[in-house]
């Protein structure tokens, strides 16, 4: 379906930014490693990257087509609209996975006598008119908020190394090389969030001219960004925690902030994470209710589509029931999880469908 262009490459850069930045517990997950976890959040950095090249190189091979336009012009109408519709649920089970993080978190963190009945109703809400207003509009205010978050991350750096509550030799030794550990860990900080990346492919060709040219550049630095956050995060964590400590924190970004004051000024920065977390979780609970919604649309005729975007939305609310987070967490995240299910939507689907447009290029061009 072709699709009006209508955005530059810093809002998908922004957007992007915010939306690997909205998953709350990569740092908590990485401190299982202790001293290794910045490094390896490092090197998952540059595995971010090379999956996002594949995602990119897929895209530009298939004339800049959406996702949906991609699946249906290799697999055919009817195995394409199928597995679309597979990517619009597994869109709408992780959107689901981080709504019932985020509600845990504020329930937990912010509003613990409000019942999360209202908290979740509260979000889903938003999230609905976020989609009702558009996608142009919100992906313009990724610029505001992602230069805001931007600033956050510059400043909670400095807060905790002028505090002198970072200990530097907590941190050593620098790497302790635990490969059976590192191991186990790093397929999941490769599945969450860098592999799913995979869902901006549908916004891809909403980019104006100049942007397409672009957008490799700018997914790039935003990767680099998030990568440097994550992993210097984790290393004052460490020095500020102790490694022993850190990853025993369900958030321990927010119990390093709590854990810094700066000279009877600065008690508590606790408000610069509030804002931190509530902006980027938004971002992504939107983008990803977005990328499963226009999915749904593309791929259901146009007098059922309305039907389909109803279905989507009332499976995000009813999926991440508050009293089933932890069945909902062990469905998809287990170790077999990660590499049949969601490596099948993010890496293996990808990279089949790329060597298949390598192969029917191959062959028009032997058979011309």
């Amino acid at each position: 379906m072709p699709q009006k262009s209508l955005i530059g490459v810093l809002e998908i850069a922004f957007t992007m930014f915010l939306f690997l930045t909205g998953t709350l517990l990569t740092i908590k997950n990485a401190l299982e490693l202790e001293n290794d976890s910045w490094i390896v959040l490092l090197a998952v950095g540059v595995g971010g990257i090379i999956l996002f090249l594949l995602y990119h190189t897929l895209w530009t091979i298939n004339g800049d087509k959406s996702l949906y336009d991609i699946l249906q012009l290799n697999l055919g109408r009817i195995i394409g609209k199928a597995i679309a519709i597979f990517y619009s649920l597994y869109f709408i089970l992780i959107c689901s996975k981080a709504l019932t993080d985020f509600t845990n978190y504020v329930n937990s963190n912010l509003l613990y006598k409000t019942h999360p009945f209202f908290i979740k109703t509260s979000i889903f809400l938003i999230i609905v008119y976020t989609y009702l207003k558009g996608v142009e509009a919100f992906l313009r205010s990724s610029l505001i908020y992602g230069a805001c978050i931007l600033l956050i991350i510059l400043c909670i750096p400095l807060f905790v190394l002028i505090s002198g509550d970072f200990h530097f030799e907590y941190t050593q030794p620098l790497f302790i090389g635990d490969l059976e550990k590192i191991w186990e860990v790093v397929p999941y900080l490769l599945t969450y969030p860098l592999g799913e990346l995979v869902a901006f492919m549908i916004l891809l060709p909403l980019l104006n001219k100049e942007g397409k040219k672009k957008i490799r550049k700018g997914a790039i630095i935003a990767i680099i960004l998030y990568t440097l956050f994550t992993s210097f995060t984790a290393f004052l964590a460490i020095g500020v925690l102790h490694p022993k400590l850190a990853s025993g924190f369900f958030y321990p970004f927010i119990m390093l902030i709590q854990e810094v004051s700066n000279f009877d000024f600065i008690e508590r920065a606790d408000l610069l994470v509030v804002f931190f977390i509530l902006s980027t979780a938004y971002f992504k609970l939107s983008f990803l209710a977005y990328a499963s919604a226009r999915l749904i649309k593309d791929a259901f005729p146009a007098n059922s589509k309305n039907i389909g975007i109803i279905l989507i939305f009332t499976t995000l609310y009813f999926l991440p029931s508050y009293k089933d987070a932890d069945s909902l967490n062990e469905l998809i995240e287990g170790k077999s999880a990660i590499y049949f299910f969601h490596y099948s939507f993010q890496i293996y689907i990808p990279f089949f469908l790329l060597l298949l447009t390598l192969w029917k290029r191959r062959k028009r061009e032997i058979f011309k």
